[in-house]
């Protein structure tokens, strides 16, 4: 198991219509489980807005729609990201992208929920704020 926490496990992936009868950004949910080296919450949330650094290198115009925040997601500290950027499709179209996630440690990992929508088009923000105030973590 510890070889399995290095890298990006996908739990559970979640798309409003099905990719392939659909084109453009769908609104989608992400839950991944990945490796938490860290030894403290403040710890933590450097790595995870270290991380931010990354994510401006993969992704075309990735902006911060607000600084990163601490929240609370099933009785445990977390942070929260919201952002934008733009996507290429394979053939040349542009999307822009919102993305909201939340990295919520748990031991020696974290689980890091990810909701993304297009601004332009389909807002979910509703949808995806109702559904993260029901996440439980066990103790």
């Amino acid at each position: 198991l510890e070889k399995d926490l290095n890298r990006n496990i996908l739990l559970a992936a979640y798309y409003k219509y099905d990719p392939k009868t659909k084109p453009g950004v769908i609104p989608t949910i992400q839950i991944n489980i990945r490796a938490n080296k860290t030894k403290d919450f403040q710890s933590f949330k450097s790595a995870i807005i270290k991380s931010i650094d990354g994510m401006k290198q993969f992704f075309d115009e990735y902006k911060l729609i607000e600084q990163p925040l601490e929240v609370e997601i099933g009785g445990v500290k977390s942070i929260f990201i919201h952002s934008t950027f733009v996507m290429k499709a394979q053939d040349g179209r542009t999307f822009t992208v919102r993305s909201r996630t939340y990295a919520i440690p748990w031991k020696n990992s974290f689980f890091q929920a990810n909701f993304s929508d297009n601004p332009n088009d389909e807002d979910c923000g509703a949808e995806f704020d109702d559904l993260i105030k029901t996440i439980k973590i066990g103790r």
